[in-house]
C-alpha cells in the first residue's frame, strides 16, 4: 500500500496507474485493497488480484468495486472467456496472443467481450515484436481495444527492436501500423540466429 500509495502521489492527475497483483491476493485482502486503491483516485485498473482459478472471487471483488478488474492473460480459448463474461467476472480482459489461440482466437475473444461491453487490453509481457505486433493488429480492428501493453526491455532488449530490420515507433505511446502484408513487420534474420541454440 504504501508503494502504491508513493506511486499514485507521484503520478497525480498527470495520469493513471494500472496495479496488477499476479494473484497474490486472496478475496478479503483483494476486497481490502481494491477500496484503498479507489480512494487514490487515479487507478485505471486492479489486474489479476486473484488466482485465475477463483470464479467466484473474481465475480464478487468484479461487483464490490468501482475499479476495473482486469484478468484474462491465462484464458486459452473464447470457451472460458464466455464464462467469464457470463458470470460477470471481470469488466476488463487481458487476453495473451500467444496463450489464446493466436490471432483468429484472439479475435473472437475481443468480438466476444464487445457483445458484453467489455473492453480488452493486449498482454505481451516480456515476448517477441511478433507477438506484441500480433496483439496491436487485433486491437485495430476491434472497437472494444483498450490499450497494449509494452514491455519495458522492448526497445534495447534482446526480443525486441533488435529481432527487426525498422524499428517499431512508439513516439508519444502510440504505434502507427503501416500496409505492409501480415503484421507489417520485417524480421532481422541476423539477429535471431544469435538466439539460435544448436
Amino acid at each position: 500500500m504504501e508503494m502504491v500509495g508513493a506511486l499514485s502521489d507521484a503520478v497525480s492527475d498527470k495520469g493513471q496507474l494500472m496495479v496488477d497483483a499476479h494473484g497474490a491476493f486472496d478475496l478479503a485482502d483483494a476486497l481490502q485493497f481494491a477500496r484503498f486503491l479507489e480512494g487514490l483516485g487515479n487507478i485505471l485498473w486492479f489486474g489479476d488480484p486473484l488466482i485465475p482459478e477463483d470464479h467466484h472471487g473474481y465475480r464478487e471483488l468484479t461487483q464490490s468495486t468501482s475499479l476495473r478488474i482486469a484478468m484474462g492473460e491465462t484464458e486459452c480459448n473464447r470457451y472460458g472467456v464466455r464464462d467469464r463474461l457470463l458470470k460477470q467476472e471481470c469488466n476488463m480482459l487481458l487476453p495473451d496472443v500467444c496463450r489464446a489461440g493466436g490471432i483468429s482466437e484472439t479475435l473472437r475473444i475481443a468480438q466476444l467481450a464487445d457483445v458484453f461491453g467489455v473492453s480488452w487490453s493486449s498482454h505481451v509481457s516480456t515476448s517477441t515484436a511478433i507477438h506484441l505486433m500480433a496483439g496491436l493488429h487485433i486491437g485495430a480492428v476491434t472497437p472494444n481495444f483498450f490499450i497494449s501493453e509494452l514491455p519495458t526491455s522492448f526497445a534495447n532488449g534482446p526480443f525486441g527492436n533488435v529481432l527487426l530490420t525498422e524499428p517499431i515507433d512508439f513516439t508519444g505511446g502510440q504505434v502507427k501500423l503501416n500496409a505492409q502484408p501480415g503484421l507489417g513487420i520485417e524480421l532481422n534474420h541476423a539477429e535471431i540466429e544469435k538466439l539460435v541454440v544448436n
